[in-house]
């Protein structure tokens, strides 16, 4: 009878320390906003790093793991997709060639590879508030872009190819995390992540000239504020 009680208490007790480990980890996704500042969202044609790009959408995986009570580690892959301004773009080729240009470019798309720390701060007993700082590299790609216009009844164009790059990012961030029922929580963030890409060899074709590849760059700045649902195990 004793050694069935001890078999029991040392089930009941193994069983805790496995829930306590498992509680340690949670996968999350979180969708939101991509919001583009500085130089990513600037249409100033004098300054060379503007990326024309308007508020898209973001895509977030997470999987943190708690070291101790209140730090952890996190890796995270983002994908971000955010609009070109077409029409900017048709302002400024207009006003360069006194033309009357119909502009299509594709969108701005990344896809962040993080890794990093986190602090959780308790302020219940089913939430925290955490702040983050994560580092790694994103894969840029440069929207394809085409001009063309009609001249006397002449069709011309311009075609720009996509590029891609590699840069090196960092993400800093603050969130809010809910236990909403068992394992089930809830999240809440704000991040704010910077890259500089670099397009060498960007391709372009025209009925009209030749036009030599050239080098462009852009700093990737943006603001995510995103909301998602998470599992704890």
């Amino acid at each position: 009878m004793m050694k069935i009680k001890l078999m029991l208490l040392s089930c009941l007790t193994i069983g805790q320390i496995v829930c306590y480990a498992q509680s340690k980890s949670a996968l999350s996704l979180n969708v939101g906003t991509s919001i583009p500042l500085n130089d990513f969202a600037s249409t100033d044609r004098n300054n060379e790093l503007a990326g024309y790009a308007k508020t898209g959408f973001s895509i977030a995986v997470n999987y943190d793991y708690k070291l101790i009570k209140s730090f952890g580690i996190q890796a995270m892959i983002k994908l971000d997709n955010n609009d070109f301004s077409e029409a900017d773009i048709k302002k400024l080729i207009d006003s360069q060639t006194g033309g009357n240009w119909n502009v299509n470019a594709k969108n701005w798309n990344s896809t962040a590879f993080l890794a990093g720390i986190y602090y959780a701060i308790p302020i219940s007993d089913k939430a925290e508030f955490t702040i983050r700082g994560l580092a790694g590299a994103t894969n840029v790609k440069e929207p394809e872009t085409s001009w063309t216009t009609t001249v006397n009844n002449q069709n011309f164009y311009i075609n720009k190819a996509e590029k891609s790059a590699m840069a090196f990012t960092y993400l800093l961030g603050i969130g809010l995390k809910c236990n909403i029922k068992n394992n089930l929580i809830f999240l809440a963030n704000a991040d704010y992540s910077d890259a500089k890409a670099e397009f060498n060899d960007v391709v372009y074709a025209s009925n009209f000239s030749t036009i030599q590849p050239s080098t462009s760059k852009t700093k990737i700045t943006k603001a995510n504020i995103s909301l998602g649902l998470g599992y704890k195990f």
